[in-house]
Order: C-alpha cells, then sequence, then structure tokens
C-alpha cells in the first residue's frame, strides 16, 4: 500500500486531534498548528490512523490519498 498525507497548515486551528492518533506522523509546533513530519504512508496501519487523523479533524485541512501503482491500479474512490 502507498498513500500519501496532503497538509492544508494554513487551515489548521490546532486542536491536535492528528498528534493524539497519529504521533509518529505529526508534531504541534510553536505556533500551535499541527505540523506534517513525513507524508509517505507505506503500509497499511499507518493509512489506518492517518485516515482517523483525516476523520477526526474539525476543518478538514488532512488529506490522506492512496497513490496509484502497478500494483494497485485503483486511484482513491474509484470502484473496481
Amino acid at each position: 500500500m502507498e498513500a500519501k498525507i496532503l497538509h492544508e497548515r494554513k487551515k489548521c486551528i490546532g486542536c491536535g486531534a492528528c498528534v493524539a492518533l497519529a504521533p509518529e506522523f505529526w508534531r504541534m509546533s510553536s505556533d500551535n498548528k499541527a505540523t506534517l513530519l513525513k507524508n509517505k504512508i507505506e503500509s497499511k496501519k499507518d493509512f489506518d490512523i492517518n485516515k482517523q487523523a483525516e476523520m477526526a479533524c474539525p476543518v478538514n485541512c488532512i488529506h490522506v490519498v492512496e497513490e496509484k501503482t502497478k500494483s494497485n491500479p485503483k486511484k482513491a474512490g474509484e470502484k473496481r
């Protein structure tokens, strides 16, 4: 599984849900906004916790997007 995280940091209100759910990917910065530490997701576990962070974000500034690969030709949101 390959996916990436997109973060619209300007929209962040600093609620900290992403940091609580996925601390390996997120941290709070000195300006009280979340900062994405790494945007590449390579495991199902990391995908799932970041999808939880995406859903928990009250301003919808986190987007987890599956990448199209040879082993996964399906684009995010497509049905097979």
